[in-house]
């Protein structure tokens, strides 16, 4: 029985680090100084953890909220991380609904920036809002792995290398 167990854990945790490779994420970033970004390919990372998703607290539950569920996300407080671990933001789901949430704040945003050549990283300190985009064309680099969000040209920036959709 042990068995059985053990081979479908590996088929699901194999599974979900396909479903993970094959979903992108593209959203506007906007920093506590009022600077914007534009990341593809959007992730957390929070160590030992990393994921497309938030790791959430509305009084004494604690949940993670998938990127996939969230329009927009703007901070209401500016309390360092040192002082709660949680920062109070607003989450607009796609549906529309609204939710005041705690969210974890030992973690930061990963994701490509074709603007400043490769991968940028912002700690959740330094941000103000995240408005998730939806709709586009993902093109991803087989040489490189770097992925673009309605990107019109046919050739990866960096490499040269012909992109895929």
């Amino acid at each position: 029985m042990k068995k059985i167990y053990f081979i479908f854990g590996l088929v699901f945790f194999a599974f979900a680090v396909q479903s993970q490779e094959l979903s992108y994420f593209t959203a506007q970033i906007t920093a506590e100084d009022s600077l914007r970004f534009q990341l593809t390919n959007v992730y957390f990372i929070c160590q030992p953890d990393s994921g497309q998703y938030f790791k959430c607290r509305q009084g004494k539950a604690v949940f993670n909220l998938n990127f996939s569920r969230v329009d927009s996300l703007v901070f209401k407080d500016a309390i360092p991380a040192e002082v709660s671990g949680y920062r109070t933001g607003e989450v607009v789901l796609i549906s529309g609904e609204k939710m005041r949430l705690e969210l974890l704040t030992h973690w930061a945003l990963r994701g490509d920036n074709s603007g400043i050549g490769g991968r940028m990283e912002i700690p959740v300190s330094d941000i103000s809002g995240i408005k998730f985009l939806y709709g586009g064309i993902y093109k991803k680099c087989p040489q490189c792995g770097l992925v673009l969000y309605n990107y019109e040209k046919e050739n990866c920036p960096f490499d040269e290398e012909r992109l895929k959709e």
